[in-house]
């Protein structure tokens, strides 16, 4: 039995090991090994597995934990900007590569690397409570500010008062009931200080909305719809796993424009990209349409009104006669 142990390199300086055991199923007739040395032998690489594997579920966590801590303190500045009426300066926009950084600990053994994972941990756990109450306690005034003259208006003549998003585990941009949906480009996609749509925003760009529509990398941009339909027909492709529990967001547009995100059409942002929704164009924009819109960077919990499960939509749209 051989057992082979490597890494590719992590964000903040983390090393995710990659490895794999090659088994021989049987040993040799000239082997010299009594039964109980192979029982052993296997046993050891069986624990060996077992603590790499661990290694790397408690890197990842971390990556995680530091990835949030970057988009909670880019938040707590974009909503004292909000709420002040001045953006701070300067603003140091990180970058992919700002977040691969080497550290000295090549070398170090397996428990160290462990237990410098878990002090790191635990660091991050110590402030995040205060972080995250302040980053509510800002969203939540800001939410009930009485709106200034200068208040944004809704960027689409006819933007709908709620916005449905389905989402699940598996779902690239990550939820949870305190931060709302956070984009899957964080923590490398920024706030955008100026901009009043996402249309006029200097981050929008043609490359973004075809991978938001096309692709699979990660993306700055949030789908959101103004359908139950199309939702019905999102929740359609997912594993049946997938169905229970409240699996829909209600969001509240009027908020969005009150915590400065920036949203639009699919298709009103093809257009302005030149980018075109009819199949006949050879600069066709898959999948866009009058339905799918796209919030930037952060659907703040403050925005989301309520969570139905996929029988909770069914229920009211069928009171409504909706989608009859």
């Amino acid at each position: 039995m051989e057992q082979l142990r490597e890494y590719r390199r992590g964000r903040y300086g983390l090393r995710i090991p990659l490895f794999f055991i090659r088994r021989h199923i049987g040993f040799s007739d000239e082997s010299t090994l009594s039964p109980r040395e192979e029982k052993e032998l296997f046993k050891d690489s069986e624990a060996a597995v077992t603590v790499i594997k661990d290694l790397g579920k408690s890197s990842s966590r971390l990556s995680g934990l530091l990835d949030e801590e970057i988009f909670v303190a880019e938040s707590l500045s974009f909503l004292t900007s909000r709420i002040t009426g001045s953006a701070p300066q300067p603003i140091r926009e990180l970058s992919p590569q700002d977040l691969y950084y080497d550290e000295s600990n090549l070398a170090c053994s397996t428990e160290e690397e462990r237990r410098s994972i878990t002090v790191r941990e635990y660091h991050v756990h110590l402030t995040r409570p205060a972080f995250l109450w302040t980053l509510r306690s800002l969203a939540s005034f800001l939410i009930n500010m009485p709106p200034s003259p200068a208040s944004r208006d809704f960027p689409e003549a006819d933007t709908p008062e709620i916005f449905l998003r389905a989402f699940r585990k598996s779902c690239h941009s990550p939820h949870d009931k305190v931060l709302g949906f956070r984009s899957s480009g964080q923590p490398s996609t920024p706030p955008d200080y100026v901009a009043c749509t996402l249309q006029d925003s200097s981050r929008l760009n043609a490359d973004m909305l075809r991978n938001q529509c096309e692709g699979s990398d990660p993306s700055d941009l949030i789908a959101m719809s103004d359908s139950p339909a199309r939702i019905f027909n999102i929740i359609k492709t997912w594993p049946f796993t997938d169905f229970g529990g409240e699996v829909i967001a209600v969001i509240n547009s009027s908020k969005l424009i009150r915590m400065g995100v920036l949203f639009n059409r699919t298709t009103t942002l093809a257009s302005h990209l030149g980018l075109s929704p009819r199949k006949t164009d050879p600069k066709r924009l898959s999948y866009a349409n009058e339905n799918y819109w796209v919030a930037y960077r952060w659907i703040p919990a403050e925005c989301i009104e309520r969570y139905l499960t996929i029988s909770d939509l069914r229920k009211i749209c069928e009171e409504r006669g909706i989608g009859a």
